[in-house]
């Protein structure tokens, strides 16, 4: 209950946070130093999730499961800067296979994710765009397995520093075209679409986890707290995240946009070592929130 508690805390205020951010102004300076708006959109993102896990500090059974995922953005982009920030959250069942005894657990997570990428100095073409920089991403789990008993409830955090290399390239299409399918005809109009690969490489992990399994004795004292146990440990594991997108410019300056992400860490070889893959399948709606202004000098 008071992880619950904290939780639900920790969300609202990042919401409110987040949302009075996103009423700012995105200013650049240009070279001339006026100054012009970078484009804002909200990003609302729906999905699912096939995830994986271990933890060594109860059982070294593999569990396996999907989940449904729920993510909200606010999202800036330009030629020569990108910036992300949100969260995604999510919930689902999971099972052990291949055992004469099924067993189930269920996760639901939180990450909370902030990105800020530049324009690399690399010219490969009108098409292709290149930008580097760093991402933010702090996780929360929240694990329960019912055939573990006294240590059914597993809780921990996971922090990272990435850097980050995101490649694009423009996939527009420039002329009018129209298939025809003899019953009927399918006019396709010129639109702005961008596939984009980013990869994020872990330079800083840390973690705040329990110690090996999770009973422990402070109930017993009548001063119970679940945290008790719990230990931050900094530059310790190592944590890989990539992502695959592909958007789709509307006429009325919206995005809809189709992801994968794959985001995979391990909290350090011990004994209470803790393994977790998750692969994202999304569809986001980005939503325009005002009006881009003119560079300078056009």
């Amino acid at each position: 209950a008071m992880f619950s508690k904290r939780l639900f805390l920790l969300l609202i205020s990042y919401i409110l946070a987040f949302t009075a951010y996103s009423q700012n102004e995105q200013d650049t300076i240009s070279v001339s130093g006026k100054k012009y708006k970078r484009p804002v959109f909200i990003d609302l993102s729906y999905g699912g999730s096939y995830f994986n896990f271990r933890d060594f500090a109860t059982s070294p059974l593999f569990y396996y499961g999907v989940a449904g995922d729920l993510g909200l953005f606010r999202y800036s982009s330009d030629e020569n800067r990108e910036s992300h920030m949100g969260f995604i959250i999510g919930f689902g069942p999971g099972k052990v296979f291949g055992t004469q005894r099924t067993t189930s657990a269920t996760l639901g997570y939180l990450n909370i994710i902030h990105t800020e990428l530049f324009k690399l100095p690399v010219d490969a073409g009108d098409k292709w765009q290149f930008k580097g920089g760093g991402m933010l991403n702090l996780t929360g789990n929240l694990r329960n397995n019912s055939s573990l008993y006294n240590n059914s409830l597993g809780m921990e955090a996971i922090g990272t520093l990435f850097g980050s290399l995101r490649a694009g390239y423009d996939v527009s299409r420039v002329r009018h075209k129209v298939i025809d399918l003899k019953l009927f005809k399918i006019n396709l109009h010129p639109r702005k679409r961008e596939i984009f690969l980013q990869l994020n490489l872990g330079m800083f992990n840390a973690t705040y986890r329990n110690g090996y399994a999770y009973t422990q004795q402070s109930g017993l004292l009548n001063d119970y707290s679940y945290f008790k146990g719990h230990r931050l440990k900094i530059f310790h594991g190592y944590r890989l995240n990539s992502s695959v997108e592909y958007k789709i410019h509307l006429h009325n300056k919206n995005i809809i946009k189709l992801s994968y992400l794959w985001d995979a860490y391990h909290t350090g070889k011990e004994t209470d070592e803790l393994e977790m893959a998750r692969h994202h399948f999304l569809i986001s709606f980005l939503f325009k929130l005002d009006k881009k202004l003119k560079k300078p000098g056009k």
